[in-house]
């Protein structure tokens, strides 16, 4: 009787933790509180969160020079930048420009912008550009290796898995049902998820460079688009909320898509996103200035930093004061790459050259960088 007794106990409490865990999965999406951040801004150094920094002075020729409104991706032996009209691929290690990928035209196998959704595929070493709705796929050996157009309402998609993609529709008329759509290799659409927002149409369309957000963290895909306050993971059969961004006050109303927005208003955009396996990076404009938001899901904590940016990707302060660092991408091992214009580089050492002698060598070493040469580029491994 005792042992049916310890028995029906043992397995109550196997039930009831199996309950516990199935619950525990459930559980909503983490609340990442903008609003209280924000108001409590603080610095937020490159040495808070990573270890030793690698400096990369970039070769600079008129070949190989980078445009406007740029981002770095880097791996273990590449730096791929890629600005509006060019990849542009350089060594790791050294800085040496290598090559360019592809090129901006009309004539075969040239594309007429770069791709702004996960433009570089570290794992399988592709990078992606756009001609004409088709997303022509190019090796780093700068060989065009496949070109694919998708169903007939898209614009931009990313690889979900080997075989399916996805893609955002963007709301423009206000009366869009479909918020993004997952199609297969033949381009049949298998999934459509549903948008539930809408707005009046006042007879004019308000198009934003980037009006959402892709990239993916241990395999996974994850999306936001810029009138969502959400994070999801998205699969082949499901938008799961992953993280909501709690902005209060300055949260935008959707139905004011269709105005003109004053640039001094009270609310967030959201401006760029990243994360790691320890950290979650939100970018967002205020005011005409940009902040960076960093969530530590370790520590379940929030901390805006204190700089304050005209424009870019986010910023982290660096250390002994000196120019900040821009985000732009983190790999696949966790490593986060920054630049730093030359010009601003130039400009910190004139307005600091009481401070530049207690700098450590590896700064001192960029007096001489001029204003016009490529941005320095910076690379830390994260905190786990």
């Amino acid at each position: 009787m005792k042992l049916k007794i310890t028995l029906l106990v043992l397995l109550s409490c196997l039930a009831a933790s199996c309950y516990q865990q199935k619950e525990e999965k459930k559980e909503g999406p983490v609340i990442v509180d903008i609003t209280y951040a924000f108001e409590k801004r603080v610095p937020v150094n490159i040495n808070d969160i990573s270890g030793d920094c690698d400096y990369i002075v970039l070769e600079t020729t008129n070949e190989c020079l980078i445009g406007s409104n740029y981002t770095i991706y880097s791996d273990d032996q590449y730096l791929v930048a890629i600005d509006r009209k060019q990849i542009l691929l350089f060594d790791r290690e050294s800085g040496s420009f290598i090559r360019k990928i592809g090129n901006s035209g009309n004539g075969p196998g040239e594309y007429s912008r770069t791709y702004f959704k996960i433009p570089y595929d570290e794992e399988k070493k592709s990078v992606y550009a756009d001609r004409n709705r088709e997303r022509y796929e190019y090796s780093i050996n700068g060989q065009l290796m496949d070109t694919r157009r998708g169903p007939e309402m898209v614009f931009d998609f990313v690889d979900l898995d080997e075989s399916t993609y996805a893609a955002f529709i963007d709301n423009y008329m206000g009366d869009e049902k479909k918020k993004m759509v997952i199609f297969n290799e033949t381009d049949s659409i298998i999934k459509i998820f549903p948008n539930y927002q809408s707005f009046p149409f006042n007879g004019s369309i308000n198009v934003f460079s980037t009006n959402s957000w892709f990239y993916k963290l241990n395999k996974q895909l994850h999306f936001c688009e810029k009138f969502s306050d959400t994070l999801f993971v998205v699969t082949p059969d499901s938008l799961i909320p992953r993280f909501v961004f709690d902005k209060g006050v300055h949260a935008f109303p959707y139905e004011l898509r269709a105005d003109m927005v004053d640039p001094e208003s009270e609310y967030f955009f959201t401006e760029n996103i990243l994360e790691s396996s320890r950290y979650l990076f939100y970018t967002f404009r205020f005011n005409q200035k940009v902040y960076t938001a960093v969530y530590d899901k370790k520590q379940k904590s929030t901390l805006v930093n204190d700089y304050v940016g005209e424009s870019g990707k986010g910023y982290i302060n660096n250390i002994n004061d000196f120019a900040a660092l821009e985000l732009s991408s983190i790999n696949g091992k966790g490593e986060l790459t920054c630049t730093i214009d030359a010009f601003k580089i130039k400009l910190w050492f004139e307005k600091n050259a009481g401070k530049s002698d207690g700098l450590p060598e590896y700064l001192q070493k960029l007096k001489n960088v001029t204003d016009t040469e490529n941005p320095i580029v910076v690379i830390t491994r994260l905190n786990e």
